[in-house]
């Protein structure tokens, strides 16, 4: 369908819905109107007429009764028929009906009014009037039809204007613009482009001449850039020579970076194991100190005896088994799992308490621990403890920091679905917002002496050799972190 053609039947149809608004709505709506105000300008002339009669019908005045109404009738050539009828129904007004207004009662624009003549409770009898509305209607009906050539006449004169003006300004640029884009789909940049003007055809020419100038630089350089593309492709061929050995380059320096990862969170896990042991001897050592103490001061005062003697060793030998099974519990600990198996979960968080449950202690931290049995899982249990250990140190030294009294850890284990989610709680202050996303990053910390490893390592461990998940945020006061794993399947 051609421009002209889609601006000329939208045209067409406002045209025609007007028309049919103009006569089926407007038309029959303003003849009725003009119709009712004529109505009512005739009944209110008959109201003044009948107050007019009382007195003549009381003073029984027919003569001057017959000469206002034919006065009136004479007056008012549209009122074709004027009777009066006495409370009896005796016809008073007129004696007898002449043809030609039998004719005009059966016009379909004559009007029938009836008033009553009342005087007080006295029916004096009654006044119709027949008036023909046709000739005043006539008047309506004829501005209507000028009114509405009028309007035809304005819609045709407007429509030939607009498709005229679009032929010129729309239709022949955009043909221009079609040819033109014809011919430079062949690579015919010289195409002549219609005169830009200031309207949208013009800014569409003037993007369409932009479009040309564009396609133009990039036909004049698309053959440099194949010639450099065969170059690339010559040094990607190259390259794919050597990619082999890159790669198994790469992959072994990302395993060395993985080994020493490892390594540096043995190495610190090992330094909170020794840090442990400490604060686990001091009390034993102490209590080993004052034996020997009084060993001497019973040699010195001849207090010894055999039994005292024995006594004491036995004391120091208990102490010193007490200390040699310390040393065991934590190596035990940290024995590397050689591959995946069953175990208790709530057993592994213990463990996991046990290792810093003497440093706790020795910095006024009280810690809270809700491990029900019968969990059991499906890994690594040393490295899941060590996951654990972590996040326990991490909650101790977050309350040190932020020098909290009364230092609080709980620990809470418990079962959601088909996994164990663990969750420690600390009371050390939170995290901040901006430090959350990248708190389980390699290398990241905020601490002075901090490697960043920690909770990197937690993360490997339990989302990576475990299979489950972990997260971190903010609660009233503290953090909280939890540490999910999927449950042993029942065989």
């Amino acid at each position: 369908m051609s421009l002209r053609a889609k601006l000329l039947y939208p045209l067409l149809l406002i045209g025609l819905l007007i028309g049919i608004y103009l006569y089926a709505i407007w038309v029959p709506r303003t003849l009725a109107n003009d119709e009712a105000a004529h109505f009512r300008a005739v009944d209110q002339h008959l109201d003044s007429v009948v107050e007019a009669m009382i007195p003549l019908l009381l003073g029984s005045q027919l003569d001057i009764v017959h000469e206002n109404l034919n006065a009136l009738k004479a007056k008012n050539p549209a009122w074709v028929d004027i009777r009066l009828v006495n409370a009896e129904g005796k016809q008073l007004y007129p004696l007898a009906s002449s043809a030609k207004q039998s004719g005009q009662l059966t016009s379909p624009g004559v009007r029938t009014l009836e008033k009553k003549i009342r005087y007080l409770d006295t029916d004096l009898g009654t006044l119709v009037a027949r008036v023909d509305l046709a000739p005043s209607l006539a008047n309506t009906r004829q501005e209507i039809r000028e009114l509405s050539l009028t309007l035809l006449g304005v819609m045709a004169a407007l429509m030939v204007t607009i498709i005229a003006t679009t032929e010129i300004t729309v239709g022949r640029p955009l043909r221009q613009l079609a040819k033109a884009s014809v011919r430079l789909a062949r690579m015919d940049f010289d195409t002549p482009l219609p005169k830009a003007g200031p309207d949208e055809v013009g800014k569409l020419v003037s993007s369409f001449a932009s479009m040309r100038n564009e396609l133009q630089n990039y036909n004049s350089s698309l053959l440099h850039e194949i010639a450099e593309r065969k170059d690339a492709e010559e040094a990607l061929r190259q390259l794919n020579e050597t990619l082999e050995q890159r790669v198994s380059d790469e992959v072994a320096a990302n395993r060395e970076k993985d080994h020493m990862l490892i390594q540096q969170s043995r190495l610190a896990a090992m330094g909170e194991m020794v840090h442990n042991i400490a604060h686990q001897w001091r009390q034993p050592l102490n209590s080993l100190g004052l034996i020997i103490s009084n060993i001497q001061d019973d040699f010195k005062f001849k207090a010894i005896t055999e039994e005292t003697l024995a006594r004491d060793v036995s004391d120091a030998r208990r102490l010193i088994e007490k200390m040699s099974t310390t040393i065991d519990d934590f190596r035990d600990f940290f024995r590397p799992d050689r591959e995946k198996s069953s175990f208790d979960v709530a057993e592994a968080v213990r463990e996991a308490v046990f290792i810093v449950m003497a440093a706790l202690k020795n910095n006024s931290i009280e810690i809270a621990v809700d491990v029900p049995p019968d969990l059991t899982a499906t890994g690594f249990p040393s490295q899941y403890a060590q996951a654990v250990l972590n996040l326990l140190v991490n909650a101790k030294e977050a309350i040190l920091e932020s020098e909290t009294a009364n230092g609080q850890i709980r620990v809470a284990l418990r079962k959601e679905g088909k996994e164990a989610v663990l969750t420690v709680d600390d009371n050390g202050g939170g995290i901040a917002q901006d430090i959350l996303p990248r708190l389980f990053d390699p290398y990241f910390t905020t601490k002075d002496q901090g490697s960043g490893i920690g909770l990197y390592m937690v993360k490997m461990i339990i989302e990576r050799n475990m299979e489950g998940k972990i997260g971190a945020a903010n609660i009233e006061n503290g953090a909280r972190f939890t540490l999910s794993i999927p449950l042993e399947k029942a065989s």
